[in-house]
């Protein structure tokens, strides 16, 4: 058991004495949140953090990470000016929350209104593992950078013309652009993930042979420069590769990075690819064999980009970002986000590395008018513990997205509890089902969650809570503040704690509608 500093003491008791100020808050101001109503029974939530190992296998930001030592630090709670019952009744709902939810390590808690006004902050501007909810970042910088329609490419092309017979002289090079949807038949025919979006890397070798490729006299070559670095970020543990709970980001890759084999009893498992560009080379030559295509040398990966003034002989187009970002922040999809992020730096300016997805992030957002100067990102999809990320920040983002130009969009990217993705089964038979839309995070000692509780009229309250150094009881307190947070917002919003089960909605695009709010 971790030894409590003198100032998690003080912090503690500095709580204990804001839920008595909270309490006669109460009584002045009759919020509609009742202190110490009981905590609804909720379902477990299901977090979905995918895997994603190396490239050209540079360990060294691997091997240079690890646990980053977190300090206790007291969160002061400001209380509301006089005059203001919604900010009162929000703290009161907010203080008791904290209080009921126990010890849950170092957790900030931030709460704004539907005008952008900061209402309840408690540790909110403090720098924290975001977890996943670093994709959020990743995917309004994906989003602006490129608009919702954007596709990635990947071609095939010579630098010599398919010749008589079907024969082409020389190399094939197939080139990445950044697709982190191309897959292999045994995906496909295993299938491995039917619900991600993929591309199958054999339309290549369709469009060859179409195009009257009968004999490769030369190599299969796979270029990656695209996402030019180190193939694993800052703070991945070298753990993560063996767990699958990271995978090579290139510009060239197949089967989100993993190496797809069958086991003795013909069982389709996979593994960490120790050569994902090569391993793209060597499914797109399977695939043309398989056709009747000869090739007399072999498949790699290339050692030099390719040339400029190639003949281009196929292309294959990824799925809209907007469905690649769907995917990804509701089923906290780790291989699309790292991509995504390693690609908004090679769009905008860079080499495509980690560090450019970083930069070139914080740029293309910086009409959100953001204060990044306690932010560090490490990678884009939160995997790693280096990354900091105040709450305060991310909810000002979720805000500020909201109000752009892009902002339908944006919001129908969200998972919503009892519907989707993190949130399906996350608050079911509570008021907040169907009413929270947002994105959740999970390390080994790390809970997240930032997003919007949404009101009668449409008008919600944005939050972001964050624990981070959680060990044994602790994690499972976590767990409950967010679950408190989020039931007293919307106790707040519609002024009471109980509200009929909604009718299921009939299928249609987007969140589903709110249902019904007549208290029970």
């Amino acid at each position: 058991m971790r030894r409590r500093s003198r100032r998690a003491v003080s912090a503690l008791g500095t709580l204990v004495v804001l839920a008595l100020i909270a309490a006669a808050i109460v009584a002045v101001a009759q919020p509609r949140f009742v202190v110490g109503d009981p905590l609804p029974q909720v379902a477990s939530a299901r977090f979905l953090e995918k895997p994603d190992p190396p490239k050209r296998w540079r360990l060294v930001a691997a091997a240079k990470a690890g646990a980053v030592d977190l300090v206790d630090v007291p969160a002061p709670v400001e209380l509301p000016e006089p005059g203001d019952p919604v900010a009162q009744q929000v703290t009161a709902a907010m203080v008791d929350a904290i209080a009921r939810a126990g010890d849950a390590g170092q957790s900030g808690v931030y709460v704004m209104d539907a005008d952008g006004r900061v209402v309840f902050d408690s540790g909110g501007t403090v720098p924290l593992i975001p977890a996943s909810t670093a994709k959020l970042v990743t995917a309004a910088a994906a989003l602006t950078a490129f608009g919702p329609d954007h596709t990635f490419a990947t071609t095939v092309s010579s630098d010599a013309p398919v010749g008589p017979e079907g024969v082409l002289a020389g190399d094939l090079v197939v080139t990445g652009g950044g697709d982190p949807t191309l897959v292999s038949q045994d995906w496909i025919e295993g299938e491995v993930d039917t619900e991600r979006p993929h591309t199958p890397i054999a339309g290549l070798a369709d469009q060859l042979v179409a195009a009257g490729v009968r004999r490769i006299e030369g190599d299969v070559v796979g270029d990656g420069s695209y996402l030019d670095g180190d193939v694993l970020a800052a703070g991945w543990p070298p753990r993560y590769l063996e767990d699958l709970d990271a995978t090579p980001i290139d510009g060239l890759t197949v089967d989100e990075g993993l190496e797809l084999y069958r086991n003795d009893a013909g069982a389709l498992r996979s593994r960490a690819s120790v050569d994902p560009v090569g391993d793209a080379a060597r499914v797109l030559a399977a695939a043309l064999v398989e056709r009747g295509v000869v090739i007399t040398g072999q498949a790699r990966a290339a050692d030099v980009p390719t040339p400029p003034g190639s003949i281009e002989l196929g292309r294959l187009q990824s799925p809209p970002l907007v469905t690649l970002l769907t995917t990804m922040v509701q089923r906290s999809d780790n291989h699309l986000a790292d991509v995504l992020f390693r690609a908004v730096g090679r769009r905008v300016e860079g080499a495509g590395s980690f560090d450019d997805g970083a930069a070139q992030a914080i740029a293309v957002l910086d009409e959100l008018g953001l204060d990044w100067s306690s932010t560090t990102l490490a990678d884009g999809s939160g995997l790693s513990r280096d990354s900091r990320i105040p709450v305060a920040l991310l909810v000002t983002l979720n805000y500020r997205m909201t109000s752009s130009s892009v902002g339908a969009t944006w919001q129908d990217l969200m998972a919503v509890s009892g519907v989707s993705g993190t949130l399906q089964r996350r608050l079911v038979d509570t008021i907040a089902e169907l009413r929270l839309r947002g994105k959740t995070g999970s390390l080994g000692d790390v809970r997240a969650i930032s997003g919007a509780v949404v009101g009668p009229d449409g008008r919600p309250f944005w939050f972001g809570v964050a624990s981070n150094g959680l060990e044994g009881p602790q994690l499972s307190n976590a767990r409950r503040l967010q679950d408190l947070v989020v039931l007293g917002l919307a106790a707040t919003l519609y002024g009471c704690t109980e509200i009929p089960p909604p009718t299921p909605a009939p299928e249609t695009t987007g969140p589903p509608p709110l249902p019904s709010h007549t208290c029970s």
